[in-house]
């Protein structure tokens, strides 16, 4: 299936997120099952929520709705390590993240851990990173200029032409 459109406008400023238990479907490949993701976005706004942040069966945080999550810890960004689609805007900033004075890394994220955190950012293909306000009832607040490294960690991948 192929779509023509605008594309869609970024994700707005600092979502909260509701922790929501759920594993989409074959969740390494990129398909048209979208509905439980559409259902969870609109589970967590109708409870106050911006958006869902999803947690498997083992208790690991795995991604959004519709985004990638990364958390931040100093200069380091953590990618967490559960079933999930992979984002081409997660491997872009993953990719600039030496330009930015960052490292990457992947691992088991729980969200017992998130006050290990000192932020936490979302991406995908409107977004290159957008910082989270709130996961549940863990707030966060990034350090002044934290998002313009990783927006600068994407930009720093050269374009290619179609």
């Amino acid at each position: 299936m192929i779509a023509v459109s605008p594309p869609p406008p970024p994700f707005a400023d600092a979502p909260r997120l509701q922790l929501q238990s759920y594993a989409r479907e074959a969740a390494h490949l990129k398909h048209v099952a979208t509905f439980g993701l559409i259902h969870a976005r609109r589970a967590a706004r109708a409870a106050g929520f911006d958006d869902a942040l999803f947690v498997d069966s083992e208790g690991r945080i795995s991604e959004g709705s519709l985004w990638n999550i990364g958390f931040v810890k100093g200069d380091d960004v953590i990618w967490p390590q559960a079933p999930m689609l992979a984002g081409v805007a997660q491997a872009l900033v993953e990719r600039g993240l030496s330009d930015a004075g960052m490292t990457g890394r992947t691992e088991p994220v729980r969200v017992a851990d998130l006050a290990l955190f000192d932020g936490a950012f979302l991406c995908n293909s409107a977004t290159p990173a957008c910082a989270i306000a709130a996961i549940g009832e863990r707030a966060f607040t990034m350090a002044p200029g934290l998002i313009d490294r990783l927006q600068r960690a994407w930009a720093s991948n050269p374009v290619q032409p179609l």
